[in-house]
């Protein structure tokens, strides 16, 4: 699994963003995808904050325990 931006990087991206340069320019700048950008953006937008994205959607198990017969 790939390590989290750091909330230094973040700043920067959301600062950038701020002065009016456009996505594709500051993703250019910090060697980051503008669907990044866009990312913590949606995050920001739902959250107000620019801390790391924590993952919440897990895979099923394959053996659901509380259906099965014993």
């Amino acid at each position: 699994m790939a390590k989290a931006y750091s909330l230094d990087l973040r700043q920067r991206v959301f600062d950038s963003l701020k002065h009016g340069n456009t996505k594709a320019y500051v993703a250019k700048t910090f060697n980051i995808a503008t669907k990044t950008i866009l990312k913590w953006q949606r995050h920001f937008e739902e959250s107000g904050s620019i801390d790391k994205i924590i993952p919440t959607i897990t895979r099923p198990r394959k053996v659901n325990y509380s259906e099965r017969e014993i």
